[in-house]
């Protein structure tokens, strides 16, 4: 190419650039600078409505289509500020952080959809003769979970002015509600009053949550029944109640109210030290309970289940006790009648 005709090209660049005048010019940012503005979530977390109290700390992810994940963990529980760009997100959060549970282990936390709490096994269980070397597992502690997604563009944004530049905020609210469950468990027994103390253990209930999915898992374990009080009928009463309750993952997904699904085993210890073993499948048995959302002690629902002897055959021999201790409802001061309550 001849000089001349190099020449010729610049000058002609030169004179299209000028045409479009310096402000028109200037004003095509978005080919080179496409936004300038700075992009925040304002998270509000409403601990009122459904919690007992406020956390002391509380655990935000924030799942992206793309795949991509963010984690917070924040002491301040009422809100947190989230800089985000524009998108399409699903949003969890948790009270406490994964690592504040001593019953729960989390896994899969990638994943919105996959993730996932599993209940720790308890180690403190010492051998027992009755429970043929059962693994047990921890009855979960209190859990308050929110889900949500979010549409996060500049349409649903609002925008306000600051120094350097303006401000797209997006505002939402979520309420954590508790997805651990009650499971209360009460069973007649007749002639209670050769009774020194009572342990057992149920099958069949999820041994673990999933929480983007707010379900039980169709895996379950087995825990331990070990804090029991007796409720004798009346002063001088030979027949009574045994009663415990425990907090639980909910029965799994799958469960089709089989009378075997969920086993309950019974270890009676009498006044005599001998002890009696009952065991009864109670899969059928559950009444489903929803709680009033300001109960307060933290569970989403109760599962509760009452066996009359005629269900679960439980009726004790009469022993002569082997020390002088065992149970004894009669006390001089229960003078009012009515049922009294015992704690082993």
């Amino acid at each position: 190419m001849s000089r001349w005709m190099i020449a010729s090209l610049l000058i002609a660049v030169v004179t299209m650039l000028g045409s479009c005048g310096e402000d028109s010019f200037l004003d095509r940012r978005e080919f080179v600078d496409p936004r300038d503005e700075v992009t925040e979530l304002m998270l509000h977390v409403d601990w009122h409505k459904y919690a007992e109290a406020k956390p002391t700390g509380m655990s935000v992810y924030v799942y992206a289509d793309d795949g991509q994940v963010r984690r917070y963990i924040t002491n301040d529980v009422d809100s947190i500020r989230l800089d985000l760009p524009l998108g399409h997100y699903r949003l969890m959060v948790f009270n406490l952080s994964t690592d504040e549970f001593g019953s729960l282990s989390f896994s899969h936390m990638d994943n919105f959809d996959s993730a996932r709490v599993t209940l720790t096994p308890d180690a403190q269980v010492p051998a027992q003769s009755w429970d043929d070397g059962a693994t047990y597992q921890r009855d979960p502690e209190l859990l308050y979970v929110a889900r949500d997604t979010v549409d996060y563009s500049s349409a649903s944004a609002v925008t306000r002015a600051s120094d350097l530049a303006d401000t797209l905020r997006y505002a939402v609210t979520v309420a954590p509600r508790p997805v651990v469950s009650r499971l209360i468990i009460r069973v007649r027994v007749e002639d209670i009053r050769g009774l020194r103390s009572v342990v057992g253990n149920i099958s069949g209930f999820s041994s673990g949550y999933y929480i983007g999915g707010n379900s039980g898992t169709d895996s379950t374990g087995t825990q331990l029944l070990d804090n029991w009080k007796v409720t004798v009928d009346s002063v001088g009463a030979s027949n009574g109640y045994v009663t415990t309750s425990i907090t639980t993952f909910g029965l799994p997904p799958a469960d089709s109210q089989k009378a075997a699904a969920n086993v309950l085993k019974l270890a009676f210890k009498m006044a005599d030290n001998t002890i009696r073993v009952y065991k009864a499948e109670v899969g059928d048995k559950f009444e489903v309970v929803t709680k009033d959302e300001h109960e307060g002690d933290g569970t989403a629902v109760s599962y509760q289940m009452t066996l009359l002897g005629q269900v679960s055959d439980i009726k004790l021999p009469d022993v002569k006790p082997a020390d002088g201790g065992g149970f004894n409802a009669e006390v001089d001061d229960w003078d009012n009648g009515g049922n009294y309550d015992i704690t082993f």
